[in-house]
């Protein structure tokens, strides 16, 4: 069964959208306001089609279940109050387009399914509020587009792992280190390494292409720093660092163990093992 919404606008407490025989649920949102201020629960279908007029907002937690999709084919923008689950086969498609605004509630992405935002997709924190990325798919939470902060005070908490290729809150906090385990990994091309919270990261991990710009600053890594890039990608350290797990260069990387040619050498402390596929100058 569809239902397809697209007064001028809507309200609504909670939404459920069902799977089911013969057919799943489907709900279709057009151009419109429409706003939640409780649950929304897709086992069926929630699409946005036709025009991206109106806000979308979800006051709280949505949750694409096992087996349901969420669609996005027009670049709509949203707004989240509560939070955004994706969990099992759950279908998430996040549009070419559109941002994805976090504002008024701490909150979390959360689940363990696949969460994939496009290029062309912009995470945006509104200050004071904090997302953690609470998602434990193995593959992590990917962002392909920018993740960016009003303030300051606009906090990305990684409890797990997460693909950035874009920037990372030029403006806003990165805490990186609170919970032991998490990954941040750099998978774009000449990008600027965040200084997170105590300037410590648990596992830092390149995988992008380029050069991976160090931050200017003594940097410690409570975990792993590994160094692999998809293609030729350099990297000169901004200041001393202090890795208490293994260090990795791997076969396409060049590591720079200084600020500058002819300069001092800086300082490396290595708690684990050290691996050279590459070049360490």
């Amino acid at each position: 069964t569809t239902i397809t919404v697209s007064a001028a606008n809507a309200a609504a407490a909670t939404i459920t959208i069902n799977s089911g025989a013969p057919a799943n649920g489907v709900l279709d949102v057009r151009g419109f306001n429409l706003t939640t201020t409780g649950a929304v629960d897709v086992s069926g279908t929630l699409t946005f089609t036709t025009s991206t007029a109106g806000t979308k907002q979800f006051g709280g937690l949505v949750t694409i279940n096992s087996g349901g999709t969420w669609s996005n084919p027009i670049g709509e923008g949203f707004r989240f109050r509560g939070g955004l689950t994706v969990n099992g086969t759950a279908t998430f498609t996040s549009g070419a387009g559109g941002t994805y605004r976090f504002d008024t509630n701490n909150q979390a992405i959360g689940g363990d399914g696949l969460i994939s935002f496009s290029a062309g997709n912009r995470i945006q924190i509104v200050s004071p509020v904090r997302v953690t990325n609470s998602n434990t798919n193995a593959a992590g939470v990917t962002v392909l587009g920018n993740i960016t902060g009003t303030a300051l005070g606009a906090t990305w908490r990684n409890d797990t792992k997460l693909n950035i290729s874009g920037a990372l809150l030029s403006v806003g906090t990165l805490d990186a280190s609170t919970t032991a385990g998490n990954t941040v990994n750099y998978a774009g091309s000449g990008q600027t390494v965040k200084i997170p919270s105590s300037n410590t990261y648990h596992h830092l991990t390149w995988s992008g292409s380029g050069a991976m710009i160090m931050p200017g600053a003594a940097l410690t890594i409570n975990g792993n720093f590994s160094f692999s890039g998809t293609a030729a990608s350099t990297a000169t350290a901004g200041g001393a660092m202090t890795v208490m797990g293994n260090f990795t260069i791997g076969t396409n990387g060049t590591f720079t163990a200084r600020t500058a040619v002819g300069t001092t050498g800086l300082t490396h402390a290595v708690g684990g093992d050290w691996q050279n596929d590459g070049a360490f100058v």
